[in-house]
């Protein structure tokens, strides 16, 4: 018996085959679909298995940590532009991951032991001026090294003796100090005063501030910061936030800081497009490294530069004055930059990725910042102790420490801080200062 066929109508077999092509569109799409969640997923493991290595690894200063990374201690000032707390407290985390210390300060805004304003009878009072590093960031309060230096000398049996640290209280620039001295750190009486000056960046930080009103010498009678201000936590903070910190989904993602950076370093062309596209302008005075260190270390100094120094040479003269009709001594110090604090002379540009090669880099006094500035301070007649020269000691040993300077912070370290109060007070014993 032959089998029939049945026979299917052409409306028939088109449903058929748009049921056939339908199933087979479907399964494309299943694995379309497959394809990109198995993508999304490994790339969300590849990127938070590169989040976590970055983090473990080489910790970047994500937007969070920013905000923790600042003191939190500062207010605003009608003088300069800020002044510490009284009574301020904040728990420090180094953006770095190198340290975290509790900060306290006294009753009248200073880091250190409270102390009364007017001088006990029989006490010989130092007063140290200063910025950071005088404040000690990374240190403990009985770490800093004006604390370490009243211990040393109370070790000595030397009498009463206050070592008052205004490090940050007299703001952070040499006309700031100039100005905290002249209407505040006078008034606590003290013996002596060093004024820190801190070779790395003193000089470059007047580029921040304006002298909102002078004198008839030229002198700042107020001193205002064009970059900085004081915000609702007591933070010091840039008034323009970074521009790597406005982009939300990216800015407390290690990974995230991590690209951008790199192209902050290696492209600019699209760091240029990356502020337009957030709206984040240059900030004001943005000085290249490069250009700060042919000036700072080499003499090669911008016409702007030069600018600085000529206000610096006006802040000179207004220390002189002060010491001139006072009686009190001034001394200037130089707090030597963290390469020529170095036991090996290969760590130069590998650790402080200086960007001009050093000449003879362990040597003091013969290349600069030391040599102009002491040259301007003899010209003035202003006493210097030079720190580093003070550091290596009488045998002149050009080795100093790896463990002085915080690696990659570059603030000193409390074994630094120590070595800075035992040149001090080797310094004052040179001095014949009478303690009694």
């Amino acid at each position: 018996m032959r089998q029939l066929t049945p026979n299917l109508g052409p409306s028939v077999k088109t449903k058929m085959m748009k049921i056939e092509a339908s199933n087979q569109w479907s399964i494309k799409k299943i694995a379309i679909t497959i394809t990109i969640a198995t993508f999304v997923l490994s790339s969300l493991i590849g990127f938070g298995v590169a989040e976590l290595i970055i983090r473990r690894l080489y910790p970047q200063n994500t937007y969070t940590i920013a905000k923790t990374g600042v003191v939190s201690v500062f207010k605003k000032s009608d003088l300069i532009p800020f002044e510490l707390k009284s009574r301020g407290f904040t728990h420090h985390i180094a953006p770095t991951h190198e340290f975290a210390n509790d900060i306290t300060t006294n009753n009248l805004g200073y880091r250190g032991p409270e102390f009364s304003e007017t001088k006990p009878n029989g006490t010989f009072r130092i007063l140290m001026l200063g910025d950071s590093t005088t404040f000690g960031i990374g240190s403990n309060d009985d770490q800093t090294f004006p604390f370490k230096l009243q211990e040393l000398l109370e070790a000595r049996d030397e009498g009463n003796i206050e070592v008052l640290n205004a490090g940050f209280t007299s703001g952070l620039s040499p006309d700031t100090y100039y100005l905290y001295l002249k209407e505040k750190g006078l008034a606590l009486d003290p013996d002596i005063v060093f004024v820190n000056l801190f070779l790395s960046n003193d000089i470059s930080d007047l580029f921040e501030n304006d002298w909102a009103e002078t004198d008839e010498s030229g002198l700042p009678l107020k001193v205002v910061s064009k970059e900085r201000q004081i915000d609702r936590e007591g933070r010091l903070v840039f008034r323009q936030t970074d521009w790597k910190y406005r982009f939300p989904l990216i800015r407390d993602l290690h990974v995230g800081i991590l690209a951008l950076n790199l192209v902050e370093q290696k492209l600019p062309t699209v760091e240029r497009l990356l502020r337009w596209l957030v709206n984040a302008p240059d900030l004001l005075d943005d000085i290249p490294i490069e250009e700060q260190e042919k000036c700072l270390y080499l003499n090669q100094c911008s016409d702007r530069f030069n600018g600085q120094w000529q206000r610096l040479e006006i802040i000179f003269t207004g220390f002189k004055k002060l010491s001139d009709s006072t009686g009190t001594p001034i001394i200037m110090t130089l707090m030597a930059p963290q390469y020529q604090l170095t036991a090996h002379r290969e760590r130069e540009e590998i650790d402080y990725n200086l960007s001009v090669e050093i000449p003879q880099p362990q040597e003091t006094n013969n290349n600069f910042p030391q040599k102009r500035l002491i040259k301007i301070l003899d010209d003035k007649g202003l006493p210097y102790f030079d720190l580093l020269k003070g550091m290596r000691g009488k045998g002149g040993n050009p080795l100093i420490s790896d463990t002085y300077v915080y690696k990659e912070d570059r603030h000193f370290t409390p074994e630094g801080n120590l070595a800075i109060a035992e040149a001090y007070a080797e310094y004052l014993e040179v001095q014949d200062q009478g303690f009694q």
